[in-house]
């Protein structure tokens, strides 16, 4: 029988790499800022997919394409990582299960001309490029503030995997 050259994929799954790329990125910053947790935990998440893909032996990457091991890891940090973790974020937000009601007050101070804002109820983290505050957890307090103060309400649910996801408008709540 004469030598037949093995078939190369090599190229099919780089493009399916870049397309998983922008798919997962896409769906990172499209439900990342309505979950609620911190920056540092979404880095943990997307960290452990590009470790967990590199835990898969080279020898069944070799199986279906000709890959080096570098390319191999660019496969695991440019692909599959940032989809799965799109994808976990996806699945958390558009499949929830119960929802409540909970409540948070914006305070405003003004020290030596400048304006603080006070948030009870809500946990900010800020944003280092550009400086806008983001939800990340829930935090209970006093009733002594209830009767002090103006609250707000806000919808949160739930997530399929357990992280909590705002789905609903704002409404400012009437004393």
């Amino acid at each position: 029988m004469p030598y037949q050259p093995k078939k190369d994929r090599s190229y099919n799954f780089i493009v399916l790499m870049v397309v998983m790329f922008f798919l997962g990125f896409g769906w990172c910053v499209n439900y990342y800022p309505d979950t609620l947790i911190p920056f540092s935990t979404m880095s943990k998440i997307l960290l452990f997919f590009a470790v967990i893909g590199l835990l898969i032996p080279l020898r069944y990457y070799a199986k279906w394409i000709f890959f080096s091991k570098y390319e191999v890891i660019l496969i695991n940090i440019l692909g599959l990582a940032p989809f799965l973790t799109g994808l976990l974020l996806l699945l958390n937000y558009n499949f929830t299960s119960t929802k409540f009601k909970h409540y948070y007050s914006i305070h405003r101070t003004y020290v030596d001309n400048k304006e603080q804002l006070q948030i009870t109820g809500l946990k900010l983290e800020k944003n280092i490029l550009s400086q806008n505050y983001k939800v990340i957890d829930i935090a209970y307090f006093s009733e002594s503030d209830f009767e002090k103060y103006r609250f707000n309400e806000i919808m949160i649910y739930n997530g399929l995997l357990g992280l909590k996801v705002i789905k609903e408008n704002i409404q400012e709540l009437e004393h």
